[in-house]
């Protein structure tokens, strides 16, 4: 090894060091306890009471070590009889609370130790409470036992206040000690700071030094050339090489996150703006051992696959065959638990505030249309924002199949047949058959279908109105009507946001003076719900205006532009950087391409521009103020995938050059599905 190459590792070695450096400084370790006075060495500062008329709290001394003394009186009411603290937390970081507790009399208590967490917005506001009981039975022991409880908090957390009491009615004796909350460290954190990881780091950037160190720069040209040949300039319109869209992009979101995130909204205004801004609901993870053999396995798939799809251009068939291995695989990364189960249960919390619970205190489909409306404001937070037919969906197939796995992937593969097919029939009217099957399955591997498709009730609702788009402009009167119809009203049943669509299809027909199919299937659709109405008692407007009022209060009390001007503009940021994300910065490039090619009488791109208006029309009125724009907007990215595919069908690529396309998109989201984990 010469001389030139050890001074070359010295310095890469120093600069690494200096970044692990700084790195510990920025995110220190979250070791220390967030609660003060946490064993009660300055008596109950910094601690709340609560209800003392039946209680007595007294603080024990015995050298050196400290404990709170809790005694309920005779004839305590069953009201809350502890203490609390409030603290300030971040939104979507994962926490620990734990305390030591011992029952000292009497022997044996029915009465139940509570943990109570209640998080509060930047408002002060309660957003919501969680109890948990630390056994349904108290029994005296002279050892002290450990509780913990690990939680996540809310979306809009600022605050949580930590609470541990009685509920109960008898004479007891309880002793306290240790009560401690700390945020779990996020992978960057046991990166920096456990000695064998930064070992690991360490010796992987030599590897990577002194491997890469014996290619030349010549070499190095000619794998990135080989990469780029055949996309670079007719693909995306004179950019040197793919590596700079990708990193460029990165970089700039990176960027955005660290100057909104960790410098405006931290120190300078306090908005509405979530941890990992622009990308609202995630949490990054370090992918395991089994992750990243799982996402070493798609890949492989993956490869395959795209190696012989030219041989089978002959249908759609293959196209949904693979699309639901990838969709499968792409989801596995996550693990079983967290890719198939969590969305649809989310008990990590114990919460059950998914569609599903609600759906199970149902005792049938009847019983959900006939008692929606009397009992939609008592429902949970995402189902009492939608009509009934979340509920209609997941309670048949509960009944059908009895898994909550097998509901979730039954839900990605009617998802993504339905898509495929409609996307196909819809594309093939206006380019030929093979570009349309190419961009078919170039449209299934972006991070928004395979993220959010499998368990995710929104890709139900983008696949309907796919299907109520195809329908709506067949010449075919029966599927025209009635097909558009159905579709339509599926959609409705799923979301009051099925108003996207329609100034998107209607404005295009009434722009033309063609005012008999909107009107039609407008009756129709009006007609299906008035029969509701008279045999279920279902009132679906009712239940649209109840759902507005409800979200209107929980998140804004009126238009966030008056009431939050700062969150309101950084929102509408935020919304549009996650379409961009989760679209990739390769297809959206191409779409900007595909509309400036002359598309004279082409109906995609004109429907193309009519959704962009929409959607920019509902960002502008406040909708998606901060959740997941990717997925809740999911159905805008057929529209946005039209002028793509309108733009690649006029390029003529060759085989590899769609090989390469598609590898890009689909390796972000592998990369997607290993270092995020999507909170629903």
């Amino acid at each position: 090894m010469t001389k030139r190459r050890l001074y070359q590792i010295s310095i890469w070695l120093l600069l690494i060091s200096i970044l692990l450096v700084l790195s510990a400084a920025i995110y220190p370790n979250p070791a220390s306890n967030m609660l003060l006075n946490s064993q009660f060495d300055a008596g109950l500062e910094g601690w709340q009471v609560v209800n003392t008329e039946n209680a007595s709290f007294q603080v024990l001394e015995q050298k050196p070590e400290t404990r709170l003394l809790l005694q309920l009186s005779t004839g305590a009411s069953e009201n809350w009889i502890g203490i609390g603290q409030r603290v300030v937390v971040k939104p979507f970081q994962t926490y620990l609370i734990s305390f030591d507790y011992r029952l000292m009399a009497p022997k044996y208590s029915s009465d139940k130790l509570i943990l109570r967490i209640t998080e509060f917005d930047r408002g002060g506001v309660p957003i919501q409470a969680d109890e948990v009981s630390t056994s349904e039975a108290l029994l005296a022991d002279p050892l002290w036992s450990t509780f913990q409880y690990q939680f996540i908090t809310d979306l809009a957390s600022a605050e949580i206040e930590i609470g541990v009491a009685v509920l109960g009615v008898q004479n007891l004796s309880l002793e306290l000690d240790n009560i401690n909350l700390k945020p779990m460290p996020r992978w960057y954190n046991k990166i920096i700071h456990t000695p064998l990881s930064l070992l690991g780091v360490s010796l992987f950037a030599l590897v990577t030094i002194v491997t890469t160190g014996t290619i030349t720069w010549q070499q190095r040209y000619k794998l990135l050339d080989t990469v780029d040949k055949g996309i670079r300039t007719p693909m995306f319109g004179g950019l040197k090489n793919i590596s700079q869209i990708f990193l460029g992009f990165w970089l700039s979101i990176l960027a955005g996150n660290f100057l909104v995130r960790h410098i405006l909204c931290e120190h300078v205004i306090s908005f509405d703006c979530p941890y990992h801004w622009p990308v609202s609901m995630m949490n990054l993870r370090w992918p395991t051992i089994g992750n990243l053999l799982t996402a070493i396995g798609v890949l492989v798939l993956f490869v395959i696959f795209i190696q012989y799809f030219p041989r089978y251009r002959y249908g759609l068939a293959p196209i949904i065959a693979g699309g639901i291995l990838l969709l499968m695989g792409s989801t596995l990364i996550q693990g079983w638990y967290n890719g198939f189960s969590w969305p649809i249960i989310e008990d990590h919390l114990h919460r059950g505030t998914q569609y599903y619970h609600d759906a199970m205190d149902f005792e049938s489909v009847e019983d959900i249309l006939t008692n929606f409306n009397e009992r939609h404001l008592s429902l949970h937070k995402h189902t009492k924002t939608h009509p009934p037919g979340t509920l209609i969906t997941f309670f048949t197939l509960e009944r059908i199949l009895h898994n909550i796995n097998a509901i979730s992937i039954a839900i990605g593969v009617i998802s993504i047949v339905l898509s495929i097919f409609f996307l196909y029939r819809i594309l093939v009217t206006e380019i030929s058959r093979s570009s349309a099957l190419y961009a078919t399955l170039l449209f299934i591997l972006i991070p928004s279908i395979q993220i959010y498709y499998i368990a995710s009730i929104d890709a139900l609702i983008a696949a309907f109105l796919l299907g109520f788009l195809y329908c709506y402009f067949q010449r075919n009167w029966l599927i025209s009507f009635v097909g558009a119809s159905i579709s339509l009203f599926l959609a409705s049943m799923l979301t009051f946001g099925v108003i996207f669509a329609l100034p998107i299809v209607f404005g295009y027909d009434l722009l033309r003076w063609q005012f008999r199919k909107a009107l039609g299937i407008s009756i129709i659709v009006g007609l299906l719900y008035l029969w509701l109405y008279l045999v279920f008692d279902f009132n679906y407007w009712a239940a649209f205006f109840s759902a507005s009022h409800t979200e209107s209060i929980e998140l804004s009390q009126g238009f966030l532009l008056l009431v939050s001007p700062i969150s309101y503009v950084f929102t509408r940021i935020e919304g549009v950087l996650e379409l961009i994300l989760f679209f990739t910065p390769f297809l959206a490039l191409l779409m900007i391409r595909g509309f400036k090619e002359p598309a004279d009488g082409s109906r995609l791109i004109a429907l193309s521009k009519l959704s962009l208006l929409t959607f920019a029309l509902l960002f502008a009125a406040g909708v998606f103020r901060t959740g997941e724009t990717a997925r809740i907007g999911m159905f805008i990215y057929p529209y946005l995938f039209f002028p793509v595919a309108f733009y690649l069908s006029k390029l003529n690529l060759s085989f590899r050059e769609e090989n390469v396309l598609m590898f890009l998109v689909f390796m972000q989201t592998i990369l997607m599905q290993l270092f995020g984990f999507y909170l629903w």
